[in-house]
């Protein structure tokens, strides 16, 4: 898709006539490593596309100090069964990867899959019967290849846990989080059996601290999508349930979710086990945050915990707003665009009369969507995020599974997008805060305060909520609204919504900061 040469401008930010106006400089990103918030989702670094150095110097100008590398398959890395009881391990691409992405400044951790090797088991979950066997599918390996898979999460951890022995040449830092399988609710990602897959969990557990006893692992990720949408306190979760298999055309259907659900109360069952819940799955739907995380930590503390409580990350974030919809897999199927499906015809076709307008439209509600996704999950309890998906999926393999391809923070170019811009200002604002909260506001108004251990004061990100979802030729909500919990004199920093950071505005008066609020978030801080 060609870039947009003049976004559409946004709707302004008209802020009281009493105060100076200062124009904003770019923000400038510190990068934090591991200590850093922020993390960048879906780098499939055994492929070559991100293996090319412009993806990871982009992407660290956002100021992510965290990468996670998608579908590290043992497959890939042993294609050949071991002879004479000898592996051959081929990790030159990932070697490759790792030396790349340190190079930038990047933690990185790892999404471990199995695929269809030499080593797989038999499948034993088939919803389609032999319609559709999700032949790629991982699942257990067979009883007499599980020492050889404990053999490869052992060599793996091994490589890169920079001890002095056995690492790969060049590693700079060690590689210490592997997150064991995801979406295995879903059967193109799992046909096992929800027994098999903890096997797997403690076969890795084992195999992986065997090898560094300070290895992290990560959970399954779970996926709700927009289940808790409107539900903050989940206090509706049996009621939406059952009307929601109700809703299902079949008893295959039927099956098949209850089986998600089934496997993401096994993920938390099974919490002792792993030092990292990926409370995953959620999308792009800011307004569910708080509703998932609440739902997760009550299920948390049922299980009873033999040592320190696993953190709560979302690895797999996303902020493309939903074209497409699909009332079988959508909990609220309302939660989509009007005439989606419409916008996203104007967006492929470069010939529709409307399609820069279509472009700049989805772009900066992309990233608004961005700012809210990342400002809720922390609210909510997460303690890393990392958004996805790097960069657009048009005219790739991949676009085929996905009805809207345009879903990066960077095109296939490996120029910046709207959200892109938006993510590097809220880095640059929010890293390394100590706590975040939602502030209960004026109904419709959502205000959330980050607060800092190092003596940073407080930054404030503030919205309007929108009940209904808006489409190309609908205006942006505004409303005038003072926050007593906010005191000036403020800078007031609009997220972008397109190549360009706003003008920053100063409000150099004392007392409760009064602004004309629209659903672009506001950045709000006492900064120079």
């Amino acid at each position: 898709m060609p870039r947009l040469l003049c976004c559409l401008a946004t709707s302004a930010m008209v802020l009281d006539i009493a105060c100076s106006i200062a124009a904003a400089q770019p923000a400038e990103s510190k990068r934090l490593g591991a200590t850093s918030r922020f993390g960048i989702d879906y780098v499939f670094a055994l492929g070559p596309y991100y293996r090319e150095e412009k993806w990871p110097r982009t992407l660290a100008q956002t100021g992510a100090g965290w990468v996670d590398f998608a579908g590290v398959a043992w497959r890939q890395i042993e294609p050949r069964p071991p002879r004479d009881g000898r592996h051959t391990y081929r990790w030159e691409k990932l070697d490759a990867a790792v030396q790349l992405w340190q190079k930038h400044g990047f933690e990185i951790t790892m999404w471990l899959r199995l695929g269809d090797g030499w080593f797989a088991g038999p499948i034993r979950h088939k919803p389609l019967g032999n319609i559709l066997k999700f032949n790629g599918s991982d699942r257990l390996p067979a009883v007499e290849r599980m020492d050889d898979y404990r053999d490869w999460v052992r060599a793996l951890v091994e490589r890169y846990d920079a001890d002095g022995h056995g690492d790969m040449p060049g590693l700079q830092r060690p590689i210490l989080h592997y997150q064991c399988g995801n979406e295995y609710g879903n059967p193109m990602f799992w046909t096992g059996t929800l027994d098999d897959y903890v096997t797997l969990l403690k076969a890795t557990c084992q195999a992986a601290r065997a090898a560094c006893p300070q290895v992290k692992i990560i959970s399954n990720g779970l996926r709700w999508n927009n289940f808790f949408h409107g539900d903050p306190k989940a206090e509706k979760v049996q009621e939406r349930w059952k009307a929601f298999l109700a809703r299902q055309p079949s008893d295959m259907h039927r099956d098949g979710w209850q089986r998600n659900y089934d496997f993401n109360l096994l993920t938390i069952k099974h919490a002792d086990l792993v030092d990292v819940i990926d409370v995953g799955g959620n999308g792009p739907w800011a307004s569910m945050s708080a509703g998932y995380f609440t739902w997760t930590k009550r299920e948390l503390a049922k299980v009873r915990l033999s040592g320190q409580q696993p953190e709560l990350w979302d690895a797999e974030a996303r902020c493309e707003p939903r074209l497409v919809r699909h009332k079988q897999m959508s909990f609220h199927p309302d939660r989509f665009v009007p005439d989606g499906s419409k916008i996203l015809r104007m967006v492929k076709r470069k010939t529709d009369p409307r399609h820069d307008e279509a472009v700049a439209w989805y772009r900066a509600e992309q990233a608004r969507i961005c700012v809210k996704v990342f400002v809720t999950r922390f609210a909510a309890g997460a303690e890393k995020v990392f958004m996805g998906m790097p960069s657009d999926w048009d005219g790739t393999p991949a676009a085929l599974m996905a009805p809207n391809p345009y879903i990066g923070l960077l095109d296939r170019k490996c120029q910046p997008w709207p959200a892109y811009h938006a993510m590097r200002l809220l880095v640059s604002r929010l890293d390394g805060f100590a706590s975040a909260e939602h502030v209960p506001a004026e109904t419709g108004v959502e205000l959330y305060r980050f607060t800092f251990a190092d003596g940073r004061p407080v930054v404030w990100v503030a919205w309007l909520a929108e009940d209904t979802l808006r489409g190309l030729d609908d205006p942006l909500p505004k409303r005038r609204v003072t926050f007593k919990s906010v005191q000036g004199p403020v800078r007031v920093q609009p997220a972008p919504t397109t190549s360009q950071l706003p003008q920053a505005t100063r409000l150099t008066g004392p007392g409760p900061v009064t602004v004309h609020l629209t659903s672009t978030p506001l950045v709000i801080d006492k900064g120079s």
